[in-house]
């Protein structure tokens, strides 16, 4: 890990995975896996696979990272009615379509469904259904 300033860098294997801004503040965003300016740069290792992901996994975003706090709960510059409407559906165990993962060592990464992923982890859901992509960050 690298720190610059007020960011940390997190590599693996030379790769960078992930930029936090390390500025503690009530609410702080979840992990992204690609930072704003940095083009991403991975290998898919497998197909699209369609199964239940432990939401206790899914611990970042591509593209909304400083949407969401860290429990994943909407940030207070977003509208609530999206979010309180698939609360509802998920309440009534009515189906929505499975939100799509990126997973990097076993760690999961929103690229679509990221209302539905805050609803799962509001509603105390263990798992939540997904399509998922494995990949590989490149050197």
């Amino acid at each position: 890990m690298w720190i610059i300033g007020a960011v940390s860098v997190i590599t693996v294997s030379g790769a960078v995975i992930a930029i936090k801004d390390r500025r503690r503040q009530k609410g702080d965003s979840i992990e992204c896996l690609f930072g704003e300016e940095q083009k991403p740069n991975f290998d898919i290792l497998e197909n699209r696979e369609l199964r239940t992901v432990p939401v206790a996994n899914i611990i970042g975003s591509i593209g909304r990272c400083f949407d969401f706090d860290s429990s994943f709960s909407l940030k207070k510059h977003l509208p609530l009615e999206r979010f309180s409407e698939i609360k509802r559906i998920m309440k009534k165990s009515q189906p929505l379509p499975p939100v799509t993962l990126y997973r990097v060592n076993n760690k999961y990464y929103v690229m679509d469904g990221h209302h539905r992923v805050s609803a799962a982890k509001f509603l105390c859901h263990d798992e939540i259904i997904a399509n998922v992509i494995n990949i590989e960050m490149k050197r």
